[in-house]
Parts: structure tokens; sequence; C-alpha cells
């Protein structure tokens, strides 16, 4: 509560010139806690800003720690200058309320710290030869979470979702060799999984909270905040093809999206994710469906399925797994039966 006067003070000054986005809205401030940044286009309003900043610590006894105060300069060709200001560290990289941002290498460590801690995890957990029942719980409450701040902001790259299923599975499996894949072990019980947690599918579903900002407030509040209209720049057009929504507004679009955008857009075409979904906001609600929708393709195609369903509990399918992959050396026939 402290900083939101310096922010309204920053946001009202003439003097400081506000950063114009690609779809004619501008903005100055982004806030969390006592975290602060500040989206410039001009040199002297950085240092007019400071100077604010001198005259709100006269004021109020707030001190701005300049040795934690990082930033990222930007000519007009988009490329980084070796500009340097006094108590200012610049650089090309950057890092924001925990997300990194800035070069490719140094967006992709952020998702690689992540997989060690998960790993860090299963490791713990894995000497205390939990069963499937308690796998399946923490896959949902301790790792799928480790992903999913990121996963908010960034896509994951195919590579890497080949790693993050390889950790799920050796967790779920104590070999190397396993006739179910993490797909199967995620769904639903009553198509013979386990409700493990899908974390591939999670963190793409995730990468959809923007969107499903932006279409409450484009069908239901009518009104775009800044916020949205990066959305609406770069995938209004496509989803107003896709969902046959009004084009009610002159903001400029972008034909060519970039690559995070489409990630976004393949997600849902890839997942038939309907904007009625998207308007109510229920990552939840999404995400259960599609794994109904994978059961039911797998289990009206599978003669294996439908017996696994029909003969064996889930407490029977426990001892199964158990039995087949930690006591006896049998062929792989034997799994199906």
């Amino acid at each position: 509560m402290g900083a939101n006067p310096l922010i309204e003070f920053l946001n009202k000054c003439k003097e400081i010139i506000k950063y114009d986005t690609v779809s004619n809205k501008k903005f100055l401030t982004l806030a969390y806690v006592d975290d602060a940044n500040l989206v410039l286009r001009r040199l002297m309003s950085l240092l007019v800003a400071l100077h604010k900043i001198e005259l709100f610590k006269s004021v109020s006894g707030f001190t701005l720690n300049m040795s934690k105060t990082k930033g990222v300069f930007y000519n007009k060709e988009n490329v980084v200058s070796n500009l340097a200001l006094p108590n200012i560290c610049w650089g090309n990289n950057i890092e924001v309320l925990g997300v990194k941002f800035g070069s490719l290498e140094w967006v992709q460590t952020q998702w690689e710290e992540k997989l060690m801690v998960c790993k860090n995890e299963v490791q713990f957990f894995k000497s205390r030869s939990p069963t499937f029942d308690a796998k399946a719980m923490l896959s949902k409450f301790k790792l799928c979470s480790v992903f999913s701040y990121i996963a908010q902001v960034f896509h994951i790259s195919p590579s890497f979702e080949i790693k993050i299923n390889d950790m799920l599975l050796r967790f779920l499996v104590p070999h190397r060799r396993s006739i179910l894949s993490t797909e199967d072990f995620s769904l639903p019980r009553q198509f013979g999984g386990y409700g493990i947690s899908n974390i591939v599918l999670h963190i793409n579903l995730c990468l959809l909270k923007p969107i499903i900002k932006y279409m409450r407030e484009r069908i239901v509040e009518n009104e775009l905040s800044d916020f949205s209209y990066f959305v609406e720049y770069h995938l209004g057009q496509k989803l107003s093809s896709l969902f046959n929504l009004p084009n009610n507004n002159c903001t400029p679009h972008r034909f060519e999206v970039n690559e995070c955008y489409q990630a976004m857009y393949n997600t849902i075409v890839k997942y038939k994710i309907t904007a009625e979904e998207l308007v109510k906001g229920k990552i939840g609600n999404i995400y259960h469906r599609i794994l109904c929708d994978i059961g039911t393709a797998k289990h009206c195609h599978s003669q294996y399925l439908r017996l696994h369903k029909k003969i064996l509990p889930s407490y029977l399918k426990t001892f199964n797994f158990k039995v087949c992959f930690d006591l006896l050396p049998v062929k792989n026939k034997f799994y199906q039966f």
C-alpha cells in the first residue's frame, strides 16, 4: 500500500513520456507489492522518474535500493545498447517478479531450474516408496505446481516436454521400460488410468490464462484492459474468425504473431477449446474435459482398456502393477492380462 501514492504520482506526471504499445495503448508502471517496473520511451523520462522517486523518498522515507535496480535499454533498432547510468545495472536480460525476460538462452534457464527442482522432489519421494495413489496426489500438489507460474508467461518447447514426461514416467515406474505412457497414467480412473497429473497438458493450458482474460472482457464486459490489448493485437483476427466474434474495435492487428501467441492459438485449436470454456475461465474444467475426451477415444478403440476397466478395480490395478514392475521378470504380454 505504501508504494501506491508513488505509482499514482509517476502515472500522472506529464514530464514522463509513457511507452506507446503497438495497439495504441500507453502504460508506464507494472508493480506488485514493493517490486516496481517502469517502461519508458526516452532516457530523459527515466531521469525525471528517478528525480520524482527521490522527492517521494524525502516525504515518505521509502528508499530505492539502487544495488538491486536493473534495466534493459533498447534503441530504435531494438538492439541492446551499452549505455550505462550511475548506480543502475544495465544488461540484455532482466527478471521481473520471478520471471526471466531477454535472450532465448536466459529464458530457457528458468525451465531447466524448475525441472531440477521437480527432479529433487521426485528423488525425495521415491525413497519413501509411495503407492500409485500417493504418486497421483504428489504429481498434482507438488510436481505440477512447480511449473504453473512460468507456464502463464512462456510456452515450452517439444524437447522440454519430452524431458518432463520422462521425469514423470521415471517417478511412476522404477525401471527404464514401460508399456504405458504418462498419458495412460493421467487418464481418469473410469478409463483405466490413475489420475496422475498430466504436467505437459497442464502447462499448455496455463498459457491460455491471458486468452481467458481477454475473452471474458471481450464478450462479457465488452471493454478491454491495457493488458488484453496485447492479446487483441496478436490474436484478435484469428480468435474472431475461430469463434465468430464481431470486430467491434479499431485496434490494429498483427497477422504474423510471435511464437508464444501462436502456441496459445495452437493449443485452442488442438484441444478444440470453445469460446464458452474460455469465458468461464476454469483451467481445471478444460483439463478434465480433455482427459475424458482422450480416455473416451482410447476406450472406444482399445480392447485392453475395456477389459482393464471392467475387471480390475483401482486397488487390484495397484497390486497388478507392483507385481509386474517390481517382482516378476515376465514378458510384455503378461502386462495386458
